[in-house]
């Protein structure tokens, strides 16, 4: 059956996350049936920073760059294998799932992680094969002083809710360098 690909489109999706979806058109026949694969190319979500959220920020006097950049950041770009999170710590740990308070020492200030997704794939929304898929990642942290190994993994769960289904994304990441310290950190991504 031959497949021809109509393109990505790219959507906005709220205010702070997108992802790419591809939609796939294909012959059977003489008669066009359109099949709508949900695939997860690449997924973008931002926390902007707000003075309630971090009044460490404000009581210290830091300087207003870091007043300017969101609490976090993430791109994952599974089609070709890569993670990238820049964060404030405090708030990474704040909010995993399962911390510790001395993990809060740990790195200063802005942490920038780097992770490898394997296999690289784009990921179909609508397989249900897909729900419950864990995938690797393996990389490094860094907050500008230390750069230290991570590793984890990334799964992704179907939320099927009354009112729409939706996905969330999970990320077990574990520095390495430290005993204990995973952060556990979800990400929701709406079809």
């Amino acid at each position: 059956m031959p497949c021809l690909t109509i393109g990505s489109a790219y959507l906005p999706i709220g205010k702070h996350f997108r992802y790419f979806l591809d939609v796939g058109l294909y012959q059977q026949s003489n008669i066009l049936i359109m099949e709508k694969p949900l695939l997860l190319r690449q997924y973008e979500y931002e926390i902007p920073t707000s003075r309630v959220m971090l009044p460490a920020v404000t009581k210290e006097g830091n300087n207003n760059d870091t007043e300017n950049q969101p609490l976090l950041k993430v791109f994952f770009d599974f089609k070709n294998g890569h993670l990238k999170i820049e964060a404030d710590w405090q708030y990474m740990v704040f909010a995993s799932k399962y911390s510790e308070e001395a993990w809060i020492g740990y790195h200063e200030n802005r942490v920038s992680i780097d992770a490898s997704i394997y296999p690289a794939l784009s990921i179909n929304l609508n397989d249900s094969t897909c729900d419950g898929l864990v995938l690797p990642l393996e990389g490094y942290i860094e907050d500008g002083a230390i750069l230290s190994s991570c590793s984890g993994l990334l799964a992704l769960d179907k939320i099927s809710a009354s009112y729409e289904p939706h996905w969330k994304i999970t990320t077990y990441l574990c520095d390495l360098q430290f005993d204990n310290c995973e952060l556990n950190v979800q990400f929701p991504v709406y079809v």
